[in-house]
């Protein structure tokens, strides 16, 4: 029999939506990029309408309001949120917090690097345009978040996967020229873009924690972001049609913008838009439910390698980079355990055996034991049972308790 050193780890359906969400992602940012209305006709000049953009992010968001019409809810996981309604006014208070946080280190870099100024209408994701540094430090911070806020638990595999991809996307900044163009950037640049990798770590860790720990329903929160996304979207469109003379850029570039580009242009660049943010936000929100705050570089890293490609600045140099490209992807795909590594050992403490020598001691050396039901389910105690390894591979889906009901614990009366 072959050894296999590279097998494919615990895969299904849901492991589409970290890609599905890129491609979301991708969409934001080609019409940010290339869509026509962020020039002015008269003289080429750059012009954004913040409130406009702002205002179809939130609508993103606040579409997550009819998943219940799409999904059905488990009436149990209603009930887990019912259990702390005393405290939700405090868990969302201090998430939209850090939301807010989130948003405003997002904004400070391309502001002081001039970007608004000199490439208006880019989309502000300093992970997708910036130096791979960036997220390898993500990747080196999310597991210190995710261990002291979830208690996730790392192994070697996932260490080894961590350092190679660091490496490679250094070799890659190398490459680009990346490293000259950060000392060139004023202290204030870099200091900002480390703080922004420490929020955009809290912020999806946090997230994670409201979704998991606190038993909150996804769609409630993206409709929570979204109101506040959409409270200051008020504020702003208020301000601006009352003192149209306001010296505020924001109010002269959205009264420049409706003045000096077509209409056409404009319903076409909300209907595309808003098609992109509903998706980029609805399959975040999945992505982040389904799976650890860990897949959102998957997002990061093709967005980053597609923009390089597509950079114009950029030469030769760029092509240079796929091979390391190819190779950081890979070690993000084996600590993402979408991929293992079959050989010394390295595989022992993925999640998927894990769970397997879990299951194989309460089952027993034959898996099987007396609190095994017909139905293929082991009774845990008397309020919850788990799905055989049996059930469990065959209807390819995670291990989870589940409470009991009278059909599999009726041999106990």
């Amino acid at each position: 029999m072959t050894l296999k050193f590279i097998i494919f780890g615990e895969l299904n359906r849901k492991h589409f939506l970290p890609f599905i969400l890129t491609l979301s992602n991708l969409g934001i940012e080609m019409i940010s990029r290339f869509y026509p209305d962020n020039k002015i006709p008269d003289n080429n000049a750059s012009i954004t309408n913040s409130i406009l953009d702002t205002g179809i992010f939130s609508l993103g968001f606040l579409s997550s309001i009819f998943i219940p019409c799409i999904f059905k809810f488990d009436k149990d996981e209603i009930s887990r949120e019912n259990e702390i309604q005393k405290r939700k006014w405090l868990h969302y208070l201090v998430f939209i917090v850090i939301f807010i946080i989130h948003m405003i280190c997002k904004a400070i870099p391309p502001i002081l690097k001039g970007y608004f100024v000199q490439v208006s209408g880019q989309n502000v994701n300093s992970f997708s345009e910036g130096p791979f540094v960036h997220i390898g430090l993500e990747m080196i911070c999310m597991p210190i978040a995710t261990r002291c806020l979830l208690k996730y638990k790392y192994f070697l595999h996932h260490y080894i996967s961590i350092i190679a991809f660091v490496l490679f996307g250094n070799i890659c900044d190398l490459i680009l020229g990346y490293y000259s163009q950060m000392v060139d950037e004023s202290p204030w640049v870099t200091i900002i873009e480390f703080v922004n990798i420490i929020i955009d770590v809290l912020f999806y860790s946090s997230e994670k924690y409201m979704l998991e720990m606190l038993y909150y329903p996804y769609w409630k929160i993206n409709v929570i972001l979204g109101s506040v996304l959409m409270l200051y979207t008020t504020g702003g469109l208020i301000y601006a049609l009352a003192d149209r003379n306001s010296p505020y850029q924001f109010v002269k570039d959205f009264y420049l913008y409706f003045e000096k580009i077509n209409p056409g242009i404009i319903v076409g660049k909300i209907i595309l838009a808003l098609i992109s943010k509903i998706g980029f936000c609805t399959f975040s929100i999945l992505s982040v439910y389904y799976f650890n705050p860990n897949f959102f570089i998957i997002n990061y890293q093709i967005t980053k390698f597609v923009l390089i490609l597509i950079d114009q600045k950029q030469t030769s140099r760029k092509y240079y980079c796929i091979i390391f490209f190819v190779l950081q992807f890979f070690c993000l795909l084996v600590y993402l355990e979408i991929l293992e590594l079959n050989f010394c050992g390295l595989n022992k403490n993925v999640k998927r055996n894990v769970d397997k020598r879990g299951i194989d001691e309460l089952l027993g050396n034959d898996g099987r034991d007396s609190t095994l039901g017909l139905d293929g389910k082991l009774d845990i105690n008397k309020d919850y049972c788990i799905d055989s390894l049996e059930n469990v591979e065959k209807n390819n889906k995670f291990v989870e308790m589940s409470p009991r009901t009278e059909s599999y614990f009726h041999n106990e009366l």
